[in-house]
């Protein structure tokens, strides 16, 4: 879970781009596109618009579909290292804005659904580069909402391992592959520890 996953950013709203190619075909996404602008709609008329531009490259991948992966499983290590420390890895505006409810309630669904599917669930905040030494509504309230239903919470927002650690973030915000296996390392245990 983000340290802000439950404050909308306008990042959030473009990222939401991705479901555009659905628009015609899965009417229950324009609610949910009409959030990025009140223009959506007619923009959406062009199916150009719809692609974002990424038409060469699905084209480029259509052609060229025996192109190597590079990911493992989904997982794509960044071997780049942090060489000045990032002005803002945590935009601190978001931290103490209030919590939006839907995206609230959507996290108490998450939990409900994989309590009615009997799955174990674990909430993780992950480390970032500056350490939030308050925490942010986000996590605060993750934190009640998984007391409350007995979910572990393992926050690793404020961890002296990976703080201020240049050599184990490729962003602000992302682990690289050392950093990266650090924390797996980490994260197993605790959860090792947890059970």
């Amino acid at each position: 879970l983000k340290p802000t996953a439950f404050v909308t950013e306008k990042t959030d709203l473009e990222n939401l781009a991705v479901l555009l190619p659905y628009y015609h075909s899965h009417p229950v996404l324009r609610p949910i596109l009409a959030s990025r602008s009140p223009w959506e709609r007619w923009k959406t008329f062009s199916l150009l618009y719809c692609y974002n531009s990424l038409a060469l490259q699905i084209a480029k991948h259509v052609v060229h579909d025996t192109e190597s992966d590079s990911s493992s499983q989904g997982y794509v290590p960044k071997f780049d290292v942090l060489h000045t420390p990032p002005a803002d890895d945590v935009p601190r505006s978001l931290l103490s804005d209030t919590p939006e409810p839907a995206l609230v309630h959507a996290f108490e669904n998450i939990i409900s659904l994989a309590g009615q599917n009997h799955c174990r669930l674990t909430v993780v905040i992950t480390p970032v580069y500056s350490p939030l030494q308050h925490g942010s509504s986000t996590i605060r309230t993750a934190a009640a909402i998984c007391s409350l239903r007995h979910v572990r919470f393992l926050d690793y927002s404020r961890d002296p391992v990976f703080a201020f650690h240049d050599e184990l973030f490729y962003d602000g915000n992302h682990l690289n592959d050392t950093g990266a296996r650090e924390f797996t390392r980490m994260l197993c245990f605790d959860l090792h520890i947890a059970e």
